[in-house]
């Protein structure tokens, strides 16, 4: 008996990939099969939304996009990452249309964030050792990305105060949750900023650099949260049935937040952050995956797609006999 290698031959259409690529199916051993078929769950379409929620755009094909989405000030730019063997960042030109391509180290980058001058990206890499550490690159490529800050533990960046001077991250501690810390570019160190028991995170600084507004799910459930930068001061909740991800308007007057897909804002003009009042804008937004213009008037993240379809096939074996049969 020889074994030979012959043509291949599809015997199953749109199978899911997973994450890790891999297909999405199993074999028993009685040989019947089971596997999803659809899109991937990680292939998703970038699309801009109009204020209102009127006017949707698909930007992009479906890519295998991880789940941060970063704009720039102008709103021409949109920093993202997906996979192409790798995790690396992309930079996709909202006015012209295409991607140019940031990261090119053999390792996995992901989570952009923009500099306040719309000219570096910082990001999380485990270029050193597998650490969750930070690194920063012009957008130009015009230099090599450096290692801005090291830490044993998982860290993602959030974003920066006007000045540059301070990054807000998510720092995760095994036992202790997501916390949030703050790193100085001037000291080059980093101290914490909110370090309780609970999960903190997705900590946005104010235009003004005064205040920090943040998700906690200390009351069981994650709610908006806005504190003084660096304090003291009371702390507000802004969202009053559970909200996150929160994202000033450029000129500081309105907090935009997610409730599960729902896309919030509260009006914070007058500072008075306990009784800022919210209101509804539209249903569409991915979790952790979209972020919203300068001027507010229009949103980017993922278009989501229809769930995978669980399929059950029996006699499997003797199915992949009819499909394949031998010479």
């Amino acid at each position: 008996m020889t074994l030979e290698v012959g043509s291949p031959v599809k015997v199953l259409p749109n199978v899911v990939i997973g994450h890790e690529q891999f297909a999405e199916y199993s074999i028993s051993q009685n040989g019947s099969l089971l596997y999803f078929s659809g899109e991937s769950d990680f292939a998703k379409r970038l699309v801009r939304i109009s204020r209102n929620g009127a006017d949707r755009q698909i930007l992009t094909e479906a890519r295998p996009y991880s789940y941060a989405i970063n704009l720039t000030r102008n709103g021409e730019r949109v920093a993202v990452s997906f996979w192409e063997g790798q995790l690396d960042v992309f930079v996709y030109d909202l006015v012209r249309g295409g991607f140019d391509r940031i990261t090119l180290d053999p390792h996995n980058d992901w989570s952009p964030v923009w500099t306040p001058d719309d000219r570096k990206l910082v990001f999380t890499s485990v270029r050193r050792g597998g650490q969750f550490n930070f690194y920063i690159q012009p957008a130009d490529k015009s230099t090599p990305a450096e290692l801005l800050y090291a830490s044993k533990d998982p860290q993602w960046p959030s974003s920066w105060s006007p000045d540059g001077k301070l990054l807000a991250f998510g720092q995760y501690r095994a036992g202790q949750g997501g916390d949030i810390w703050i790193y100085s570019t001037e000291s080059r160190r980093a101290g914490p900023f909110r370090d309780q028991p609970f999960d903190e995170g997705f900590a946005r600084f104010s235009p003004d650099g005064r205040w920090l507004a943040y998700q906690s799910d200390e009351l069981g459930q994650s709610e908006v949260y806005v504190a003084p930068y660096p304090g003291p001061g009371p702390t507000c909740k802004v969202s009053t049935v559970g909200g996150g991800e929160p994202h000033w308007s450029g000129d500081g007057k309105e907090l935009f937040y997610r409730h599960g897909t729902t896309a919030m804002v509260a009006d914070v003009a007058n500072r008075n952050f306990c009784n800022a009042q919210s209101r509804t804008l539209f249903d569409g937004l991915a979790p952790g995956s979209w972020d919203v213009s300068s001027k507010g008037d229009f949103f980017v993240t993922f278009q989501p797609h229809d769930p995978p379809r669980l399929h059950l096939v029996l006699n499997w074996s003797e199915e992949l006999k009819r499909l394949v049969p031998a010479n």
